[in-house]
């Protein structure tokens, strides 16, 4: 959650009030969007972002040490896409250890605060580089950048993408992003870590209530005031006909008087928007993002073809501890539309974190769940002074379908039309599946029947004896 900047004007304001500035900035953006109030430079809005980027390093380190054992990472590059001013790759680089840094950022005011921000921060022997523009754009060089660390004996990478994948619904082709310029750097090297923390779609481990139509009440607000400002933000995004946004936001907002009733995800949107923004130069950044129809599902199959399987990813959902203290703090009230049963606090982000070492895992084709190898046949091993089995695994024939089998086998040795030579066996073809009975009863033995299995053993004692004596 952002802070408010250090330069905004502190305003004594009871919650009551509070509230109804929120609203009324949320009620009048579509009027005031070109108006100066709402013109933020890079720099201001960088600043809303600063303090938590040290905590979030933290917890790039926590994982990559549990995955490494505690192991050195002077071998490692840790490359920071979208990671601001540097604060992240410095505080990773120092307490870290890693042995090359890379951050990509495309504000320029960012990138320039890094430059001084981050040598101060480095050990010796480490080496940071800091490149300008959108990771897609820069691929090239980004992978030149990485060949040429590899080439210094650098074995590994750390990929940290916070708060950046959910802007991939909004590419003209998120796949081939994902796929051909993000995930694509990790196949030159045999150890790989990811970890990413996104805002998400909402209700992924909570029974998907938060999917379904929800009812929505603030304090101090009526249901036609409050159903305005969600409806505003769900048409917002419903104008821009992403696919996905239409899916999550489509529904039928209605007044219910001190509530407002509305799709799930719409309403998570708007607490998003409610929440975050302190003013309206904010507010206007915060327009343009869409926060609550990440699906961090899609990414997750992607990740499992690079990764060497699902065993090697995770997606855990929460609720950031920011939106969850603001939650509570502004009163909110949810219920679900059916049941009417007070609905917890929804888990809109998520973190993505993927690990495989000891080998390059292959990349499947992107988009597609690879069918996994079929295991080879396992063969015992010969008794002594045996010949060898073959190395076709089948199962033993049953007494009850292979006895004509058996039989045309011993007549075929006997008529010497079957030449088994001492060193080499055959096997009977498995014969059909039968049809078994429902009926649990046990079903008694037809007169004869045993004489006929006392037969069956008979043929398969000859035939072992015939085929020992050849």
């Amino acid at each position: 959650m952002p802070k408010p900047s250090k330069t905004a004007p502190r305003k004594r304001e009871t919650l009551a009030q509070e509230i109804q500035r929120r609203l009324e900035a949320i009620l009048n953006y579509p009027r005031t969007v070109g108006s100066s109030a709402y013109v933020q430079s890079q720099a201001e809005y960088q600043e809303h972002f600063t303090g938590g980027a040290p905590n979030k390093a933290d917890e790039v380190l926590k994982y990559a040490r549990a995955c490494l054992k505690d192991g050195p990472m002077d071998k490692m590059i840790y490359l920071s896409v979208g990671g601001g001013d540097g604060s992240e790759l410095g505080r990773a680089m120092s307490k870290g250890g890693f042995g090359r840094g890379l951050l990509v950022e495309w504000m320029d005011p960012a990138v320039e605060t890094a430059r001084k921000l981050v040598p101060p921060l480095l050990r010796p022997g480490q080496q940071v580089e800091y490149m300008t523009g959108d990771v897609g754009q820069k691929h090239d060089l980004v992978q030149a950048q990485l060949d040429a660390w590899r080439r210094e004996g650098m074995t590994g990478m750390l990929l940290s993408a916070q708060a950046v994948l959910h802007e991939l619904p909004w590419r003209a082709d998120p796949e081939k992003f994902f796929w051909g310029k993000l995930i694509s750097l990790f196949h030159p090297f045999d150890v790989k870590l990811f970890h990413s923390r996104e805002p998400c779609l909402p209700g992924c481990t909570d029974g998907g209530a938060w999917l379904a139509p929800v009812r929505v009440g603030l304090p101090f607000l009526d249901g036609a005031r409050l159903c305005g400002a969600i409806k505003l933000v769900q048409e917002h995004y419903l104008s821009f006909r992403k696919e996905g946004l239409d899916i999550a936001f489509q529904g039928k907002v209605l007044d219910l008087g001190n509530e407002c009733q509305a799709p799930g995800p719409a309403v998570v949107e708007f607490l998003h928007k409610f929440m975050r923004h302190w003013d309206a130069r904010h507010l206007r950044h915060e327009m343009e993002e869409c926060l609550a129809a990440f699906d961090p599902q899609w990414i997750q199959m992607h990740l499992n073809d690079v990764f060497g399987g699902a065993q090697h990813v995770s997606v855990e959902y929460s609720a950031s501890q920011g939106f969850r203290d603001e939650y509570h703090r502004l009163q909110v009230q949810a219920r679900s539309a059916d049941r009417l049963a007070q609905l917890p606090v929804p888990q809109a982000f998520c973190w993505i974190k993927a690990f495989h070492a000891g080998g390059r895992a292959a990349a499947g084709r992107p988009g597609k769940r690879q069918r996994p190898a079929a295991e080879p046949a396992k063969v015992s091993a010969p008794a002594a002074g045996a010949g060898p089995r073959s190395d076709t695994a089948t199962e033993p024939p049953s007494p009850g379908g292979a006895a004509t089998q058996i039989g045309t086998v011993i007549g075929q040795v006997v008529a010497g039309n079957l030449n088994i030579a001492g060193d080499q066996t055959f096997q009977v073809p498995p014969p059909a599946p039968r049809r078994t009975r429902r009926s649990a009863t046990k079903r008694k033995p037809k007169p004869g029947s045993l004489s006929i299995h006392a037969e069956k053993v008979n043929i398969v004692h000859q035939l072992n004896t015939k085929t020992a004596n050849l």
